[in-house]
């Protein structure tokens, strides 16, 4: 008898699962359009990092607090600070979780939308920018739809965004054929952080690493923003990434220094960013004062580098982050957000920058009909069988079992499913206490 109620209260739980991943949330096609997004991320790992208390989030609509290590002393701070500056200020709270692990545990939803509320945020960003298995874009379905049914119940309206891979087609992963739940990401988030930069980890030549353009591959900020798009998202919910750092190499040989030049290595460790390779917007701001300095600007790919000695730094400059936040508006883009502000200088000239080109540009392009078309609804997000999937161990008879109910789902709302199925979980549950 046991048993056979472990199996009933088993089949439970896995069609709950099935169930919450097919329902389908009222969408947001953007009509009326969304408010336009003038974002930042904020990282809290370093004391390097200019204080909380410095940062002007006037520059701003949204900022994010990211933690991507053990030391969140700021979080309780965060959001009470830069409002008392700029009541009218979104914060929201960036995550980056276990999707294998996170996914079925009600203790970690409830608990994270208890920090965001307790904490003052105004919403919630789930980050999964490189996504290695399909299992792994299942559970961020799951994650996504279970934390927009959380967050619609809260004690207060909250914000839930994704940050992800530049292309909704991962193509560089150790998985092929590898794309995003599109049609959960359209309905449910409220806008889509496409991170259009770091497109190459490891080379042996100087490479862009945030280009506009790219003629000669699918690696541009351009391609991916259009991918995003192709795949049924609508513009208006999308959010451009723009860097503010570089990526910097050693040259093979320093008279050799044009673009795809030799290296030998990843540029020396910076004091801002803390990483071998990786140069804050201040720190190259510095390097180009030095009169042996040269600065390139290249307007086929839309992208700048320079060099001085055996160092190469490909970044966003100036006339790139103009160009980028012109490509942004012409498809009409949500917004643009910058990763990350802490590299900026003291005086935030690139978010003061980008902040100024997107409030003109917004305003001239957006009144007028003469931009880029919305697309259409995204096609529906097919979850493949159970036994694809993580989680328990389920026998083929249950997994064809559970196959034939889900026909049946098709002629059942989904709300009378919802219903039965929680009145019969709590009918067995008293039996097997009795």
């Amino acid at each position: 008898m046991v048993q056979a109620l472990f199996s009933i209260l088993l089949f439970l739980r896995l069609f709950s699962v099935v169930t919450l991943a097919l329902s389908t949330p009222q969408q947001n096609q953007c009509n009326p359009p969304n408010q336009p997004i003038r974002a930042g991320f904020y990282l809290s790992n370093s004391n390097h990092y200019p204080l909380i208390s410095s940062i002007n989030p006037s520059l701003y609509t949204h900022l994010y607090y990211t933690s991507i290590s053990s030391d969140t002393s700021s979080l309780s701070i965060f959001s009470p600070t830069l409002k008392s500056k700029d009541p009218s200020l979104k914060t929201l709270l960036s995550l980056t979780p276990d999707t294998s692990v996170f996914v079925e545990y009600d203790d970690f939803f409830n608990f994270t939308v208890e920090t965001v509320l307790a904490n003052g945020f105004d919403g919630l960003d789930l980050m999964l920018q490189y996504p290695i298995s399909r299992s792994e874009v299942i559970n961020f379905a799951l994650l996504i739809r279970r934390f927009r049914v959380r967050l619609n119940d809260a004690s207060r309206p909250l914000l839930l965004t994704a940050t992800v891979y530049f292309s909704n087609h991962i193509f560089d992963g150790p998985s092929g054929g590898l794309d995003y739940p599109t049609s959960i990401m359209s309905s449910d988030l409220d806008w889509i952080n496409v991170a259009s930069f770091g497109f190459y980890n490891s080379t042996n030549v100087t490479v862009f690493d945030a280009p506009l353009y790219d003629k000669s591959s699918h690696f541009s900020a351009s391609y991916g923003i259009t991918s995003w798009i192709d795949a049924g998202v609508p513009p208006c919910k999308l959010v451009m990434g723009l860097p503010l750092y570089g990526r910097s190499y050693v040259l093979k040989n320093k008279s050799k220094n044009a673009l795809g030049a030799p290296v030998v290595a990843d540029g020396p460790k910076q004091r801002v960013s803390n990483h071998t390779g990786i140069m804050a917007y201040s720190e190259i701001e510095e390097l180009l004062l030095d009169k042996d300095a040269v600065f390139v600007y290249d307007n086929t790919t839309v992208a700048s580098y320079f060099y001085s000695g055996d160092i190469w730094v490909s970044f966003d400059g100036v006339d790139v982050i103009k160009e980028k936040i012109d490509f942004a508006s012409k498809y009409r883009l949500q917004g643009f957000f910058l990763w990350p502000i802490n590299y900026d200088n003291s005086n935030y000239t690139v978010s003061t920058l980008a902040s100024e080109a997107w409030i003109e540009r917004y305003s001239s392009s957006y009144e007028n009909n003469d931009g880029f078309t919305q697309a259409a609804a995204a096609a529906p997000f097919e979850l493949p069988p159970l036994e694809n999937t993580q989680g328990p161990n389920i026998t083929s008879g249950s997994s064809k079992l559970i196959q034939r109910s889900l026909v049946i789902v098709g002629y059942i709302t989904t709300s009378s499913w919802i219903i039965f199925f929680s009145l019969l979980n709590n009918y067995f549950l008293s039996l097997s206490h009795t």
